[in-house]
């Protein structure tokens, strides 16, 4: 083995362990102790240690580990997102990841029961984070008036609230069909609100 110079030795923790920086292009090396020769650390042998500790919450904490994966791929890419959801249900055939729920998702992928999973809130494409903290935070919703009602609250503007409808997050909520009744005439109802507000603004500033 070629000699290669050190850069740096960084102290990590309590325990006698190391951050040790190579002049080298290999990621596979052995550094021995200059007094009685004994090996002291292996580079790959940290890589081998989080192989194992993946394998073993993959074993023993399936659902668990699928929903931190899944998180993870969400704020990364959504093909790659896609590739690990195909991946999961292919390897685990009883897995099921359920769709967006206001009551019953989160802000990330949530462990439900053995092998059911739920998607987040941040799943749904055009909610924000912070209109998806929100309603995590003010959950349960008991109704969809009720949903509705707390919208203004919440910061939901009338297109936000459409979205989360036609996607099915407020299916638990009552009668599909009844529920896109409502939405629909709520949201007729803000919009008439807020042009009737501009043109209430528009007058009174032309008295000035």
């Amino acid at each position: 083995m070629k000699k290669s110079k050190i850069l740096s030795i960084k102290g990590l923790g309590k325990k006698k362990t190391f951050n040790i920086e190579m002049k080298s292009k290999q990621h596979n090396y052995l550094i021995k102790n200059n007094k009685n020769n004994n090996i002291v650390s292996k580079n790959s042998t940290a890589y081998g240690y989080i192989a194992y500790q993946t394998a073993w919450l993959k074993t023993y904490y399936p659902t668990e580990f699928i929903c931190a994966t899944l998180t993870v791929q969400s704020q990364k890419d959504e093909e790659k997102l896609d590739i690990s959801k195909e991946k999961f249900l292919t390897e685990y055939k009883k897995l099921k990841i359920l769709p967006v729920d206001v009551n019953k998702s989160k802000l990330t992928f949530y462990p439900e029961d053995d092998l059911v999973v739920r998607a987040p809130l941040d799943s749904i494409k055009g909610i924000g984070p912070k209109a998806s903290e929100e309603i995590v935070k003010n959950q349960p919703y008991v109704s969809a008036q009720d949903f509705m009602a707390r919208a203004g609250y919440i910061h939901l503007n009338t297109r936000e609230i459409q979205i989360i409808q036609e996607c099915g997050a407020l299916n638990s909520l009552g009668d599909p069909e009844f529920v896109a009744k409502e939405i629909t005439s709520y949201t007729r109802i803000a919009e008439m609100t807020a042009k009737k507000k501009k043109v209430s603004n528009i007058s009174a500033k032309n008295l000035f």
